[in-house]
C-alpha cells in the first residue's frame, strides 16, 4: 500500500456560446473567425503584423481566412475530388445524413500518400457544413508527435486570443506558459477539457471533427479519439481519422481495431482505375488526354496526386498540346525524362521556382506543415514585406496553401523534399536559431523544444538559460520532452548551479509523471554535490517515497535517517520527510513508533509554518485512529491550501480516504458528498488518480446495495489502470453480475482478471471480489465444495495485511462450510473474523462480521436479528439481508415458521431491490427446504428494458438530456463528473434501445 491506502478500502450562457470553427462553405467574405491562430502549438505569439493572399501582402495585414476544411493536400484538387470514388461519395453522403438527424458515428480512412484522403475529407466536410453542421479540423505530424494532444485542440481552434473561455483553458494548459493551480499534469487535464469542450459543441449541434494522419498522432491524442469514440453513440459527432498503411504503430492500430468493433467505418481508399484517371486528367487539362499521355500517366499508378504532379510537370515542360479534341503528349511514350517517382514529380515541380523563393521555402520547411508568417520572418530575419513576392510565387505555384491564418505545404512530401535538400551542419544551425527566436519571444517548451533537440552538436548557452527560468511546470505539459531536454542539457557544459538546477527538476519531472524509480537514481545524484537546503530536502523525499510505493521499506527509513542526519535540511522538509516515512512504519507494523514520528512531524510542520508538513502528519495520524478519529485529521489536514503539486496531492489523498473512512461508519449522504466532490477535484486536476477515485466509489456503493451505481463508476474507468484498479474494476463487475445471475458477464470479468497477476498488497485484496464471483458460480453449479476451496484462501495464517477486507467474505464461508458439514472451517473463519475485530483500530463491518459468524454458528436467531439491525442502521443493505436470511433459516428449523416467514421476505425484499436474483433464490431454496414458504410471489423481477428499468439517477439525466443540455451541463447541475454522465447516458441509451440523445428526447418529449 502506498500512501493512498485507505482503511478499508457551468452551462454556456447566450452570452458566451460555443465557437465554432469557420465553416466550410457558405462563409461569408470577414465572418471567419481571424483572430484565431492555432495557438496550441505553443504559439504565443501576438497576432501576425503582416500577412498574403495569393495575390500578395493584404491590406489589412492579417492573413484572411480560406475555408476552414480545405486541405493543403488537395488544393487545386477541389474539382476532381470525387472522381471514381462513387462508393465512398455514398458513404459520406449516409454519415452526414445520419448526423444531420443526430446519430453520431466515426469513419477511418486509410491509403497512401497522395490517393485523395484529404480530398476525401473535403468533400465530407463540405457536405457536412452545408447541412448546417459544425465541422472541426486538425492535423497530426511527425514533428509535433512529442507534444501532446496539439492535432485536436489545434482542430477545435484553442488559442490564448479566443472568445471561448474553454479553448483559452485549453490553449494555457497545453503552452506550459502558465500554471495553472490544482493542477497536476496539464495533459490529463486538457484531454478533459477538450471532451467537454466536444461535448458542449455537440448540444449546440452536430459536430464533425476530422483529424488527419493519425499515423503520427501522440499517444494522449490517440486516447481522446479513442473516448470521443466511444461517445458518437449518445452525441451528434461524427469522428473523421485519416491514416497511411505505414508507418505501423501498434497503438494506432488497436485504435483503428476498436473502431472496427464499434462498428465504425474502416474505409480504405485505393488508387484509381483507368476510367477515373482519365476523368481526372480531363478535368485538370479541360480536354481528354489521347494514347500517349495516357500510356504516361499509367506510371502514376492511380494515384491522384501523382497524376496531377505529371501532368503539371509535362505542361511546365510546354511538352502538351492539343490534337483534335484531345491533349497529346509530345515526348516519346517511354520517354526517360518522365518522373520515375512522385518525389522526382515534385523536385520537377520545385524547379521552376527561383532560387531565393526556393531558398526561403527550406527554412519553411523546419517550421513543420504549417507555419505563420511572423515565424517565418524570425528565421529569415526579414520584414514580412520582403518575402512578400517569393510567398506570392510559391502560392501560385501550388507549393503552399493558405490554411486559416497560416500558411502550409501542399502536401507532406513537398516540405520533406525541400528539407531533404539542406545539408545536414546547415540544418543543426537553423533549427537552434529558430529555437532560440521562439525562446525569445516567450513560446511554451513545445516549439522551442521541438528545434532544440533537432539542432544536434554543441548547446548554447541561451539554451541553458532558458531552460534554468523556465517554470517546472511546464515541463508537464511535454514530460517526455522535458525529459529529453534536460537529459541534452544536462550532459553539456554546466556550471554547478545550472546543473542542481536543471537535474533536481529532472527528478521533479520524473517523479510526478509516475516514473519514481528513474526519480530516485536522479535524485541520489543530486545529492552528491547539491547545495541548497530546499533542494536537498526534496531530493530525499523522492527517494523515500519512491522506496516506499516498490515495497523497499528498509531503504526507505534508512534514506530518511540519513536526512534527519544532515544540519542544514530546514525544519520543513524534515517534517514532511518524517511524516512520509511514518508511513513505511505503518507498513512494517510499526505503529508505535509511527504515531510518535508523526506527532514530531505535526509539532515541526507548527514551526515552520509548513501547512503541507503539518497536512502530511495527520494524514498520517489517520491511519492510526478509528474511522471516526481520522475523518477528524483528515478534515484537518485538508485545511491545506492547494498552491502546488504537493499539496494537491495530498488533498486527493485525503479525499479518497475520507471516502473509505465514510463506508466504514456507514454515513451514505457524506459518503455520496464527499465522492462527487473528490471526482470533479480529480477531474480537474487532471491526475492519473481519477481511477482510485471511482473504485473507491463503486466498492462503497456495492456496500451500500445500489449496485447500479458502482457498475456505473465500473465502467466509467478509463484505461491505462493500474493492476490494482484492473482487478477491483474485474471483480466488482464478477460479484454483482454473480448475484444478478449474468453469468456470461462473470465469465468475461473472471477470465479478464485472471490474466492479472495476484502478488501482494492491493491487487491480492482486491481479487477477493473475483474469489467471491467464483464461489457464487461454484454454489449455483451444484459444487459447494468448490466454494468452500475458494473462499479459504483468506484463513491462511500469513495472510497479514493482504486479508484486511476478508470480513467481507467470512460469513458467506461460514453459511457454505455449514452446508456441507464442515464444522471445522466454519469455526476457523468464526476465529478469523474474531481476530480481526479484536485489532485496536477494528472497523464497524469487522466486529459485526465477527457477531454474525459467531451467530451463524451458534444457531442465535435473536442475535443474527440484532446484526441485520447494526447493518440496516449504516445502510448495508445487501448484509442486512444476509443477516435475516441467517435468521429466518434458524427460526424455521426451530419451529417458528411465522416469524421465519416475516424474516424471510424482510430479506428477500432487499434482495430484489439490487436484482440480486441468486441470493432470492438461494433463500427461497433454502427456506423451502427447512418448509418455508412466502406464499404468492408478490415480488418481480426488476425490469433491465424500457422506461421502467431506469433508475432514478438515470431519469434524472435523461430529463436534464431532454432538455438540451451536454454532458459537462448535467454533471455540473448533479454536481458529479461528465464521465459518469456520459456512461449514464450510454446505459440509458442501452436500455431504451435508441441510437441518440435526439431520440431520448423525442421519446422523453413524447412521454410528457
Amino acid at each position: 500500500m502506498d500512501s493512498t491506502g485507505t482503511a478499508s478500502r457551468p452551462s454556456p450562457t447566450a452570452a458566451d456560446p460555443p465557437v465554432p470553427h469557420p465553416r466550410v462553405a457558405g462563409q461569408r467574405p470577414g465572418t471567419g473567425d481571424r483572430s484565431e491562430p492555432r495557438a496550441a502549438r505553443g504559439d504565443d505569439s501576438p497576432p501576425t503584423s503582416a500577412g498574403l493572399t495569393s495575390a500578395g501582402l493584404t491590406s489589412a495585414g492579417t492573413v484572411f481566412a480560406g475555408p476552414a476544411s480545405a486541405s493543403p493536400a488537395s488544393a487545386g484538387l477541389a474539382a476532381a475530388a470525387l472522381v471514381g470514388r462513387s462508393e465512398e461519395r455514398a458513404l459520406v453522403e449516409s454519415l452526414v445524413a445520419d448526423l444531420s438527424s443526430g446519430r453520431g458515428g466515426a469513419i477511418w480512412l486509410e491509403g497512401e500518400p497522395g490517393i485523395g484522403k484529404s480530398s476525401l475529407v473535403d468533400a465530407l466536410l463540405a457536405r457536412a457544413s452545408a447541412a448546417g453542421c459544425q465541422v472541426f479540423r486538425g492535423r497530426a505530424e511527425e514533428l509535433t508527435q512529442p507534444f501532446p494532444l496539439r492535432p485536436l485542440a489545434d482542430g477545435l481552434g484553442a488559442s490564448h486570443r479566443s472568445a471561448d473561455p474553454q479553448r483559452r483553458a485549453i490553449a494555457r494548459l497545453l503552452a506550459g506558459t502558465v500554471v495553472e493551480q490544482d493542477v497536476i499534469d496539464p495533459v490529463v487535464a486538457g484531454a478533459e477539457k477538450i471532451i467537454d469542450l466536444v461535448d458542449q459543441l455537440c448540444a449546440a449541434g452536430p459536430v464533425v471533427l476530422a483529424v488527419e494522419d493519425l499515423h503520427w498522432a501522440d499517444v494522449p491524442s490517440l486516447s481522446v479519439w479513442y473516448r470521443l469514440d466511444r461517445l458518437v453513440d449518445q452525441l451528434p459527432l461524427l469522428l473523421v481519422g485519416t491514416a497511411r498503411p505505414v508507418p505501423r504503430r501498434p497503438e494506432v492500430e488497436r485504435l483503428k481495431e476498436v473502431l472496427r468493433d464499434r462498428d465504425g467505418v474502416v474505409q480504405v481508399v485505393g488508387a484509381l482505375d483507368e476510367a477515373a484517371v482519365t476523368e481526372l486528367t480531363a478535368q485538370l487539362l479541360s480536354a481528354r488526354p489521347g494514347p500517349r499521355l495516357s500510356a504516361q500517366l499509367a506510371r502514376a499508378g492511380g494515384n491522384p496526386l501523382y497524376v496531377r504532379e505529371l501532368v503539371d510537370a509535362l505542361r511546365r515542360d510546354g511538352s502538351l498540346r492539343a490534337d483534335g479534341g484531345e491533349m497529346e503528349s509530345d515526348l516519346p511514350q517511354d520517354f526517360s525524362d518522365i518522373p520515375e517517382s512522385l518525389g522526382a514529380a515534385i523536385g520537377r515541380r520545385l524547379g521552376f521556382l527561383e532560387e531565393s523563393t526556393r531558398s526561403l521555402l527550406r527554412l519553411a520547411a523546419l517550421l513543420g506543415e504549417e507555419f505563420t508568417v511572423q515565424d517565418l520572418t524570425r528565421v529569415a530575419d526579414r520584414p514580412a514585406a520582403a518575402l512578400q513576392t517569393s510567398l506570392a510565387d510559391a502560392l501560385a505555384a501550388g507549393v503552399l496553401a493558405e490554411t486559416g491564418a497560416r500558411l502550409a505545404f501542399r502536401h507532406g512530401l513537398i516540405r520533406q523534399t525541400l528539407s531533404a535538400e539542406i545539408p545536414g551542419s546547415l540544418r543543426h544551425a537553423l533549427h537552434n536559431q529558430i529555437a532560440r527566436s521562439l525562446a525569445r519571444s516567450g513560446a511554451g517548451i513545445g516549439p522551442v523544444a521541438r528545434h532544440l533537440m533537432a539542432a544536434e552538436g554543441t548547446v548554447d548557452a541561451w539554451a541553458i538559460d532558458w531552460a534554468v527560468t523556465l517554470p517546472v511546470a511546464a515541463m508537464f505539459v511535454a514530460p517526455q520532452v522535458g525529459v529529453d531536454v534536460l537529459n541534452r542539457l544536462i550532459h553539456s557544459g554546466l556550471d554547478e548551479r545550472q546543473r542542481e538546477v536543471l537535474e533536481a527538476r529532472l527528478a521533479t519531472v520524473l517523479f510526478w509523471t509516475g516514473d519514481s524509480l528513474r526519480a530516485a537514481e536522479v535524485a541520489a545524484g543530486v545529492l552528491r554535490f547539491a547545495k541548497d537546503p530546499e533542494v536537498r530536502g526534496r531530493m530525499y523525499l523522492y527517494r523515500l517515497r519512491s522506496a516506499s510505493q516498490h515495497g523497499d521499506n528498509g531503504p526507505a527509513l534508512t534514506v530518511a535517517e540519513k536526512a534527519f542526519a544532515e544540519d542544514g535540511l530546514s525544519e520543513a522538509w524534515r517534517a514532511r520527510i518524517r511524516a512520509w516515512s511514518a508511513i513505511t512504519l505503518i507498513k512494517v507494523g510499526r505503529e508505535d513508533e509511527a504515531m510518535r514520528r508523526a506527532r514530531v512531524a505535526m509539532a515541526e510542520g507548527g514551526r515552520s509554518g509548513d501547512p503541507v508538513a503539518i497536512g502530511y502528519a495527520h494524514h498520517v495520524l489517520s491511519h492510526l485512529a478509528d474511522s471516526a478519529t481520522a475523518l477528524v485529521h483528515i478534515s484537518a489536514a485538508l485545511a491545506v491550501p492547494n498552491t502546488d503539486p504537493d499539496s494537491t496531492e495530498l488533498r486527493l489523498i485525503l479525499l479518497t480516504n475520507r471516502l473509505a473512512h465514510l463506508n466504514n461508519l456507514g454515513r451514505r449522504d457524506e459518503f455520496d458528498a464527499t465522492f462527487q466532490e473528490t471526482l470533479r477535484f480529480s477531474v480537474k486536476t487532471g491526475t492519473k488518480r481519477t481511477g482510485r477515485v471511482q473504485i473507491a466509489g463503486a466498492m462503497g456503493y456495492y456496500d451500500f446495495g445500489e449496485w447500479d451505481e458502482a457498475l456505473l463508476h465500473v465502467g466509467s474507468l478509463q484505461p491505462p489502470m493500474a493492476p490494482a484498479l484492473r482487478m477491483a474494476a474485474h471483480g466488482l463487475a464478477a460479484l454483482i453480475a454473480g448475484h444478478q445471475e449474468d453469468w456470461a458477464r462473470l465469465r468475461a470479468e473472471v477470465e479478464a482478471g485472471r490474466d492479472i497477476g495476484v502478488t501482494t498488497g492491493d491487487v491480492r485484496i482486491y481479487s477477493g471480489y473475483l474469489v467471491a464471483a467464483q464461489a457464487i458460480r461454484a454454489e449455483a453449479d451444484g459444487d459447494p465444495t468448490r466454494a468452500v476451496e475458494l473462499l479459504t484462501t483468506w484463513l491462511d495464517p500469513g495472510i497479514g495485511h493482504d486479508g484486511r477486507e476478508r470480513y467481507m467474505w467470512l460469513p458467506d464461508l461460514v453459511r457454505v462450510a455449514l452446508t456441507i458439514g464442515d464444522r471445522d472451517t466454519a469455526q476457523g473463519a468464526a476465529r478469523a473474523a474474531r481476530d480481526d475485530a479484536g485489532h485496536p483500530d477494528a472497523i464497524i463491518r469487522q466486529l459485526l462480521a465477527a457477531d454474525l459468524c459467531e451467530a451463524q454458528l451458534a444457531d442465535d436467531a435473536p442475535e443474527l436479528v440484532r446484526v441485520a439491525g447494526d447493518f440496516e442502521r449504516h445502510g448495508w443493505t445487501m448484509a442486512r439481508s444476509f443477516a435475516l436470511e441467517e435468521a429466518a433459516l434458524r427460526l424455521a428449523l426451530a419451529g417458528d415458521a411465522a416469524q421465519a416467514r416475516v424474516l424471510l421476505s424482510d430479506a428477500v425484499r432487499g434482495y430484489a431491490a439490487a436484482n440480486a436474483s441468486w441470493d432470492l433464490r438461494r433463500a427461497d431454496s433454502r427456506l423451502r427446504a427447512a418448509g418455508i414458504r412466502r406464499g404468492p410471489r408478490s415480488l418481480r423481477r426488476r425490469e433491465t428494458t424500457g422506461w421502467g428499468s431506469l433508475t432514478p439517477a438515470e431519469q434524472r439525466v435523461v430529463d436534464l438530456v431532454a432538455q438540451g443540455h451536454s454532458n459537462a451541463d448535467i454533471a455540473a447541475q448533479l454536481f458529479t463528473s461528465p464521465r459518469t454522465v456520459q456512461t449514464h447516458v450510454s446505459h440509458v441509451l442501452a436500455k431504451l434501445s435508441l441510437r441518440s440523445r435526439i431520440e431520448i428526447m423525442r421519446e422523453a418529449g413524447a412521454r410528457t
